[in-house]
C-alpha cells in the first residue's frame, strides 16, 4: 500500500488509489449517465484520462468489434505496485484487465485485448511501462527524439 494525503486533508491515510472514493464515484456517475442516455457514440475532449474507463467500457458493450486508438504521451498502464497512486495512470491498463482491481471490477463488459489497442505519440517510457507493453505485445507509433525506449511493435 502507498501512503498518500487524502484529498482535502492534511492528515495522511493509507489508500490504494489517490482519492479512490471520488474516482469510483465518478466512474459510477458516468456509467449511470451513459446507461440513461444510451448514445451511439461518445466524444470527449480534454479532461482527465480517467473519463475513458466508463466510456470505452460502455462502447465495448454496445459494439462487438471496438478498438482503442490511444493518442497520448503516456501509456496509462500503471498498476498499484508501480509507485504512482493516481488512477488516471491506470485507466488503459484497467481496460486491459491489468490495472487496479478496484477499477477493473467497475467494468461491466469484457475487457479489451491488447490487439484492440493502438498507441500513438508515446513519449519515453518508464521501465515498468515498457515491460507491460512488451508483455502484452501492444502496438504503437512513438516519437522519442532523445533515443527513448520504444515498446515492441513501435514503428
Amino acid at each position: 500500500m502507498k501512503r498518500v494525503p487524502k484529498l482535502g486533508h492534511e492528515k495522511w491515510e493509507t489508500v490504494r488509489i489517490y482519492a479512490e472514493d471520488e474516482v469510483l464515484a465518478g466512474i459510477q456517475d458516468a456509467q449511470r449517465k451513459l446507461t440513461a442516455e444510451n448514445p451511439d457514440r461518445v466524444v470527449t475532449v480534454g479532461g482527465n484520462c480517467m473519463v475513458s474507463l466508463a466510456l470505452f467500457d460502455y462502447l465495448h458493450g454496445k459494439y462487438e468489434n471496438v478498438g482503442i486508438v490511444w493518442i497520448y504521451a503516456h501509456p496509462d498502464v500503471s498498476t498499484l505496485n508501480d509507485g504512482y497512486p493516481n488512477a488516471h495512470a491506470m485507466v488503459l491498463g484497467s481496460l486491459l484487465e491489468q490495472g487496479a482491481p478496484q477499477l477493473v471490477s467497475r467494468m461491466r463488459h469484457p475487457v479489451f485485448k491488447p490487439s484492440d489497442l493502438l498507441h500513438v505519440g508515446l513519449q519515453q517510457l518508464h521501465d515498468y511501462q515498457e515491460v507491460c507493453l512488451n508483455k502484452h505485445r501492444c502496438c504503437g507509433f512513438s516519437r522519442c527524439p532523445h533515443g527513448g525506449k520504444r515498446h515492441a511493435g513501435s514503428v
